[in-house]
């Protein structure tokens, strides 16, 4: 039997409904014209200035900003990385680290909304968020670990990630941690430059190499995201494959990021962004970026190349049939789109992905509640009797689990 109560959105990922219509029709009239004005070369080889210095072990009362902060909640590490990483408004750019005793890691992409236009960009923390805020951060108001909801509760007696090492990746760039670039955004009458700092790939980089550098072999690696990090999470998933080889597992899950976009939508990103170097070109479909037209291209050739690899690097996808902030962003793009229209392209995409990796696997839930692995709801909600604790179980547990979708219960999958 499923059950969907209702649940507090994280602050990064609330958005208003009202606001973002309002937005899309700003979004319309503004120009998407680029100046280059910083781009970055290829991620793996662009940022050998970042420190990655800083390690774990460090002591939250003897080490401040240039560390750990103090005010983290039971042990979560503050890194400053430096060098070339920076939020979207020019703010620093910091991401946060706790230290597992076992040989296994979770990264943890967070989400955040997105632009790529002048009007849009125009909004910072309505449509994306531009800075990181300690207040906005997954654990904060929660005064003891054990009380922290979701993934990030290592205390549970069922927590799946107990003792096992977390990486979490702030995402305050707009551009799902792709970009890899400055551009400068102007209204319709090319006036009132705004210059947005696109570069989530940099910053991703600089976590992963704080990784690599702490984490050198790993036993297994869980890879994941909400919402715009669970783009973050299908593009870095094979990077981080390739850099530990077959001595370790890796699993990729993005949560409620289906990549619904509007024809032709990709192109728009990828001028916005320069998503383009960031493609990881060992994986052979993307031998060519400029083939990669959709965010479906871009799961199918990444889970494509994970059934290759060894041991076998599997995607999976969950979305809440009506996903009420996914048919947002989707509206932000064309008119006419409904909840209905949403839920039957985000199936089209579940499909095609199944048929060119059938080791991929989908998780539909009932309801339009957005993202679910930093909600208590993990645990609780179920489509006939399996919970997503259950499902991601299997999954690192390296045991069979299968599709999931409330279209075939007799339960349904609600109203949107």
């Amino acid at each position: 039997m499923h059950s969907a109560p209702r649940r507090r959105l994280p602050a990064r990922l609330a958005l208003s409904a009202f606001s973002l219509a309002s937005l899309g029709a700003l979004a319309a009239a503004c120009s998407t014209t680029a100046t280059f004005v910083d781009p970055v070369a290829m991620p793996d080889a662009a940022f050998a200035g970042v420190d990655t210095s800083v390690t774990p072990a460090q002591d939250s009362a003897t080490t401040t900003d240039a560390g750990k902060d103090p005010t983290m909640v039971e042990g979560w590490l503050k890194v400053v990385p430096g060098g070339n990483t920076i939020c979207s408004d020019g703010s620093e750019y910091s991401f946060y680290v706790r230290k597992g005793t076992v040989n296994k890691v979770v990264v943890n992409f967070e989400g955040g909304g997105a632009c790529w236009s002048h009007g849009i960009c125009s909004y910072p923390d309505l449509a994306y968020t531009s800075k990181i805020v300690t207040s906005a951060l997954p654990w904060t108001g929660y005064s003891r670990a054990s009380s922290i909801p979701g993934i990030l509760n290592q205390t549970r007696t069922d927590s799946l990630f107990k003792d096992w090492t977390i990486v979490h990746v702030p995402y305050c760039t707009g551009d799902i941690h792709w970009g890899t670039q400055d551009k400068t955004y102007t209204d319709a009458q090319g006036m009132n430059p705004l210059v947005i700092h696109h570069r989530g790939a940099v910053n991703a980089t600089a976590a992963l190499n704080y990784l690599y550098a702490n984490e050198t072999a790993p036993e297994k690696v869980f890879v994941t995201g909400e919402s715009a990090g669970g783009y973050g999470a299908a593009m870095w998933a094979p990077y981080v494959r390739k850099q530990y080889g077959a001595g370790t597992h890796v699993y990729e899950l993005s949560d409620s990021s289906a990549g619904v976009l509007a024809d032709g939508f990709f192109s728009t990103l990828q001028s916005a962004w320069n998503f383009q170097p960031t493609l990881p070109s060992f994986v052979p479909a993307f031998a060519d970026p400029t083939k990669v037209k959709t965010i479906v291209d871009l799961f199918n050739g990444a889970s494509a190349y994970g059934a290759t690899t060894t041991p076998t690097l599997n995607f999976s996808m969950y979305n809440p049939a009506y996903d009420e902030t996914q048919v947002k962003f989707y509206a932000l793009q064309q008119s006419g789109v409904t909840p209905q229209s949403w839920s039957a392209k985000m199936r089209e995409h579940v499909v095609t992905i199944k048929a060119s990796a059938p080791a991929f696997r989908a998780y539909t839930a009932a309801g339009s509640v957005h993202t679910i692995m930093l909600s208590n709801t993990f645990y609780t909600d179920r489509i006939d009797g399996v919970s997503m604790h259950d499902w991601v179980a299997k999954m690192v547990n390296n045991d069979a689990y299968n599709n999931i979708d409330c279209n075939t219960t007799g339960a349904g999958c609600g109203t949107p």
